[in-house]
């Protein structure tokens, strides 16, 4: 059944309260804190059956057999595979604890400065091979590009790094490598506030729209194993991933009722209705030459010729605006939107196709 005729059926929870779970029941890994363990109220109740074998091969699919809608089933689907994804307390418990250790070879070189986490697991979004990113803050450096090889030659000389790499050309100088106790790739770069503040704005919007987060899980994994979750290779990076979600649910039909720009009313609940039209409108239904999109005012989308985003040689390309910074375009760089757009496509027409239930 497509998305459409799914809609007008029953709404979540009519008549099987027991099979909807709310994504807002999804456990969530808040800064700071070690992330929950997936609780026993994401299975399912023995009211609803013996468990079957598990379909398809994986784990998290053993009770979405019970739900006739395709969309409800999709929606069930997405809620257990993001607690099978969650990071366990032991697995955050690492990662804090490469940090501390990178964080204290940091600091005897500059013990003035503040070293912050920010990226995926600021905000909780991190899956089990993202790495870890690093700012030093208030450095006092004058010369940034000299303080990451002297910073790279403490971390060798002391054996916590190995593969180290000292990067820069880029717009934004690092120094990369891999914890040598943990196995973690680390990215440090110095005096760069935007990647903490930006954090802080994905916790605060997750806290505000609950889909948010296990939809922009399931997207990364999705373009990950595509191999088009990277800026340097032309895919889309995390953080461009995240504002195409927050925007595509801040301007989400459900919400808009009767009129386009009306009062806010109440984002569609079901998680499989939101994936697919998600896909819908980044395959289909978004004109990437001439638009682009934006969360300023409660999102919206915009010229990208009045902008200044258009580019004659690639009009192709995704605009993504920075929600803290509306002159910079965070897909600038994604030149292999094409191939996003053709994944997002067959992945709708797959998720939309008539298939037998069970």
């Amino acid at each position: 059944a497509g998305p459409e005729r799914a809609r007008k059926g029953k709404k979540p929870g009519a008549g099987s309260a027991q099979m909807f779970i709310p994504c807002g029941d999804l456990p969530a890994a808040p800064a700071g804190e070690g992330p929950q363990s997936p609780p026993g109220a994401l299975c399912w109740p023995a009211s609803a059956g013996a468990e079957r074998p598990v379909q398809g091969g994986v784990p998290w699919r053993k009770s979405s057999q019970q739900v006739r809608s395709p969309l409800l089933r999709l929606h069930q689907e997405i809620v257990e595979f993001c607690a099978f994804v969650q990071p366990s307390a032991d697995e955050h418990a690492l990662r804090e604890a490469a940090v501390a250790r990178v964080r204290g070879a940091v600091l005897e070189l500059f013990p003035e400065a503040s070293v912050e986490v920010f990226g995926s697991f600021a905000t909780g979004l991190y899956l089990p091979t993202s790495d870890m990113d690093l700012v030093v803050l208030d450095s006092g450096v004058q010369d940034v590009k000299s303080s990451l090889r002297k910073l790279a030659d403490r971390l060798s000389r002391k054996g916590l790094a190995r593969g180290i790499q000292v990067i820069t050309k880029a717009r934004v100088p690092i120094v990369k490598f891999v914890e040598t106790e943990s196995g973690m790739d680390f990215d440090i770069s110095f005096d760069v506030e935007n990647g903490p503040q930006a954090s802080a704005f994905i916790r605060e919007a997750m806290a505000r729209l609950p889909p948010l987060r296990p939809l922009t899980l399931v997207l990364k994994i999705f373009l990950q194993q595509r191999e088009l979750n990277e800026v340097y290779s032309g895919g889309i990076g995390s953080y461009a991933l995240i504002t195409m979600v927050l925007s595509f649910l801040l301007l989400h039909p459900s919400r808009y009722p009767s009129r386009p720009r009306g009062p806010a009313s109440v984002l569609e609940e079901s998680l499989g209705v939101l994936l697919v039209d998600f896909l819908q409108l980044y395959s289909q239904r978004l004109n990437v030459h001439e638009v682009g999109v934006s969360c300023e005012g409660g999102s919206r989308f915009f010229s990208k010729r009045r902008t200044g985003f258009y580019s004659d040689e690639r009009p192709y390309l995704l605009s993504v605006k920075d929600p803290r910074d509306p002159s910079n375009d965070v897909a600038k760089n994604s030149y292999n939107y094409p191939k996003v757009r053709d994944a997002f496509e067959f992945a709708f027409q797959t998720l939309t196709a008539n298939h037998k239930p069970g």
